[in-house]
């Protein structure tokens, strides 16, 4: 090596143990380098050179920010791989060195001091996106208090946070977010170092089913309900044979649901409740479902028959509720039929789009048919003389398949939504994803469900009214029956005429139509031109 030109890490090591070995000996030794003595003192030098480096290596393995520089000094596991296989945090195989050394770096204060907090399980979300979660939090819907359920965070590029100017001063506002705070951050343009909305919605609306073929007359069922909140359910019957005046009652609550009128085998009642806002109440939340979205859209409720035509009947006006309140009116128990006579009356039937409510917990339902003594009994004297004469003399409720379709709050469950993704190639997107499941699905507190999705961000289309009016296209579509008689009647003349070489493999025929009924009207005119 020339004098003055700069040692490397290793050389340095060598020369400076040798000083040190030559330290020990006399004088006379250390100023003879080309001796058996000083090669000897080389030798040592070099392999206690080699020692330091190891010992330096395996120190700095030891911290997450430090492990696997290089050069690498074995040729086993990369030390960062060991240092994850601790945590049960592998690496992925499509997942570079830096971000998997990222993604430990953030997920390792949490594993070791606790996933069951909102704020942990959406930085091992970020983590996972190999983002790093911005420390501010937002409720969502902001402003509603009873109503927010629902967590928003924000993966930010590495690196943004450590020098965020909103971030280093406490109180400050976001920097990257809109004027009206960081709950009203929807989108984000290409210079924003926000590239993931993380949004955790504490026990999400979920909606469930339950289906029962063959019930007759007077069967009864359970119905469980796995939530926090009643819900009035959307009822579906399928007649397997003819049906008059049936009727669907929760035991519990009393409430019952009649549709006076008939339903042939084959044809389909769906009755969609009314909405009120003490029945949505429990499933508000940052995004309109469930309930809340139907009371949006179908407030007032709607019933329609399926005939076996194809064709759909409202029947909105045929759906009767019957309220389980007590209520002092007329005493139609006793046979007095004075409207004066007072009495306790224990139900109420009114026309009304109801469905009775499934409260939490378990419950038993009944399904039978009404008859006129039914409506007598329950109906108030303007109903009976609409209803009576409709009503069957007895009951002829018939079997049924029944399907109640309705919404729950679930206990000890969340949802993480990410409806955007950083900026990957296509390629790691589906692992990426998958990924994210993982690591949130084992960082799940025992007993608690999580459901992870990535939904597509909704289009936005803006179109100014006062640029363009209205405009509506018409078209007429005109289909013509083709009877027997008028069947279309062709003669073929066809004869193998052939003018080239048989390897071109070319067939012609001619066709001649004799006769023929088409209405040359719906044909464009003849101009003459040719």
């Amino acid at each position: 090596m020339a004098d003055g030109e700069p040692l490397d890490k290793q050389a340095r090591l060598r020369r400076r143990r040798r000083e040190r070995l030559l330290a020990l000996l006399p004088r006379l030794y250390a100023t003879r380098p080309d001796s058996a003595l000083g090669t000897l003192v080389d030798v040592l030098a070099g392999r206690l050179a080699e020692l330091d480096e190891a010992t330096d290596r395996v120190l700095r393995d030891k911290w997450v920010a430090l492990a696997g520089g290089e050069p690498r000094w074995d040729s086993g596991p990369h030390p960062l791989e060991r240092l994850g296989a601790v945590l049960e945090l592998p690496r992925e195989p499509w997942e570079d060195v830096e971000p998997y050394r990222r993604r430990l770096r953030q997920s390792a204060p949490v594993l070791t001091q606790g996933t069951t907090t909102v704020r942990a399980m959406l930085t091992l979300a970020a983590a996972a996106l190999d983002t790093e979660l911005c420390p501010r939090l937002a409720r969502l819907p902001s402003g509603k208090e009873s109503a927010a359920d629902t967590t928003l965070g924000l993966g930010m590029r590495p690196g943004t946070v450590a020098g965020c100017p909103g971030c280093a001063t406490p109180g400050e506002t976001c920097v990257y977010a809109p004027q009206e705070g960081l709950a009203d951050l929807t989108t984000h343009t290409g210079t924003s170092p926000i590239q993931a909305r993380l949004l955790l919605t504490d026990n999400p609306v979920t909606a469930r089913s339950l289906v029962l073929a063959g019930l007759g007359h007077d069967d009864t069922f359970q119905v469980d309900n796995p939530s926090l909140a009643a819900d009035r359910p959307v009822v579906m019957l399928r007649a397997l044979e003819p049906l008059h005046f049936p009727m669907l009652r929760n035991t519990r609550s009393n409430g019952a649901t009649l549709f006076a009128g008939e339903l042939k085998e084959g044809e389909v009642l769906t009755l969609r409740p009314r909405r009120d806002a003490a029945d949505t109440a429990p499933f508000e939340g940052y995004a309109p479902e469930g309930p809340a979205l139907q009371r949006l859209t179908q407030p007032t409720g709607r019933a329609f028959v399926s005939r076996l035509d194809g064709q759909l009947e409202d029947v909105s006006d045929r759906i009767f509720y019957l309220h389980g309140g007590a209520r002092f009116d007329v005493d139609r128990f006793a046979g007095n039929e004075s409207p004066e006579s007072t009495g306790a009356r224990f139900a109420l039937l009114d026309e009304s789009v109801l469905t009775p409510l499934i409260e939490p917990g378990l419950g038993t339902w009944v399904y039978r048919g009404y008859a006129k003594r039914d409506i007598r009994a329950l109906a108030d004297a303007e109903l009976v003389r609409r209803l009576e004469p409709e009503a069957p003399e007895q009951t002829t409720a018939g079997r049924v398949e029944l399907t109640l379709e309705w919404w729950t709050r679930p206990p000890a469950s969340f949802r993480l939504r990410i409806p955007m993704m950083p900026a990957r190639g296509q390629e790691e997107s589906g692992a990426v994803k998958e990924l994210v499941r993982r690591t949130v699905e084992r960082a799940r507190a025992a007993g608690i469900r999580v459901a992870v999705d990535f939904p597509a961000p909704p289009r936005k289309e803006e179109h100014p009214l006062e640029e363009l009016g209205w405009e509506a296209r018409l078209g007429i579509q005109q289909r013509e029956e083709a009877r027997a008689r008028d069947s279309l009647a062709v003669r073929v003349d066809a004869r193998h005429e052939e003018k080239q070489p048989l390897a071109e493999e070319r067939f012609s025929m001619q066709g001649i139509f004799d006769v023929t009924r088409l209405d040359w009207s719906h044909l464009a005119p003849d101009t003459g031109e040719e």
